[in-house]
């Protein structure tokens, strides 16, 4: 009887403690913010190599050819990390 009485006891309280790692759609804060600190780390390299690629089109490292295809891939990708920014802080 001590046991089925532990168990009814017991299973609610377990069930209350897993149910948000069980559940996909709980997602911690902490996770949240781990991805955007990432996102902003990135959003920043991106800024920094536009700005190196600025600074060789002008010294005339690069050809202006060069210089438009890699700006516009590094523009592009920027793109996707400030949607994905956005997203993650719930504007989008």
């Amino acid at each position: 009887m001590s046991f089925f009485l532990a168990l009814v006891i017991s299973l609610p309280l377990i069930g209350y403690v897993l149910f948000p790692l069980l559940d996909p759609a709980f997602k911690p804060k902490r996770a949240s913010e781990g991805k955007l600190k990432v996102l902003y780390l990135e959003r920043e390299r991106y800024y920094e190599a536009i700005a190196d690629l600025d600074f060789e089109h002008e010294c005339g490292k690069l050809s202006e050819e060069d210089y438009i295809s890699l700006r516009e891939r590094l523009m592009g990708e920027l793109s996707v990390i400030l949607k994905q920014i956005d997203e993650a802080r719930g504007k989008g």
